[in-house]
């Protein structure tokens, strides 16, 4: 992944969605062996949780296809030279 996504917010509002969704589905794991039910709350607190990192995705890949389109994303020539002479 290019520098300029992997340090931006949209990528790490992903990471931590990713994380609640697993932390949540351990929760609703073992709901599921103590009750019969699951509790509303959770089912709801699941799907909004999916809604969010499926719509910060979306949005990461806009961003995404705008840095590739303005050419942001494309190596430039001088970072080349300039870690040739560092060396």
């Amino acid at each position: 992944m290019p520098p300029k996504l992997r340090r931006s917010l949209v990528v790490r509002l992903i990471a931590l969605g990713f994380i609640y969704l697993i932390v949540l589905g351990n929760i609703w794991f073992i709901q599921l062996f103590t009750e019969k039910v699951t509790p509303l709350w959770m089912q709801l607190a699941f799907l909004i949780g999916v809604a969010w990192v499926g719509i910060l995705g979306v949005c990461l890949g806009i961003y995404g296809t705008y840095l590739w389109k303005t050419g942001a994303l494309q190596e430039d020539e001088d970072d080349d030279t300039e870690s040739e002479n560092r060396v």
